[in-house]
């Protein structure tokens, strides 16, 4: 029995890391305010986004990118293209933890990977 625990709580784990995550799906309205300026009223609706955490060893970057994949395709049927990839860094956050003799303090932030596309 406690040789099947460990194989499950890394399976658990890894399916934790390999998600990519849909922020814009194609032809999705978006709600734009009365009151936006004519740039933002033109945003073209044929633009999906999908989103992955790009940190961590290759294998795992690669998982995840796959997963975006994956997603992408199920999405368009099959049928898509990327229309532009960039990657942004979240801002530092900063963790201060104080111990027997003072304070540490920790700053970490995170770098996702940003995928346009669109269903051909």
């Amino acid at each position: 029995m406690k040789s099947l625990i460990l194989p499950v709580v890394v399976v658990i784990f890894l399916s934790g890391c390999t998600s990519a995550d849909i922020l814009r799906k194609p032809g999705e309205v978006t709600q734009q305010s009365k009151y936006s300026p004519e740039n933002e009223k033109k945003a073209d609706d044929s633009i999906g986004v999908m989103r992955y955490l790009n940190e961590g060893a290759p294998f795992v970057r690669e998982a995840r990118r796959e997963d975006a994949y994956k997603k992408m395709y199920n999405l368009c049927n099959g049928k898509y293209e990327l229309a532009d990839e960039t990657d942004s860094e979240t801002t530092p956050t900063t963790f201060v933890t104080e111990t027997k003799t003072g304070f540490t303090a920790q700053t970490l932030s995170s770098t996702y990977t940003y995928i346009y596309f669109r269903c051909t």
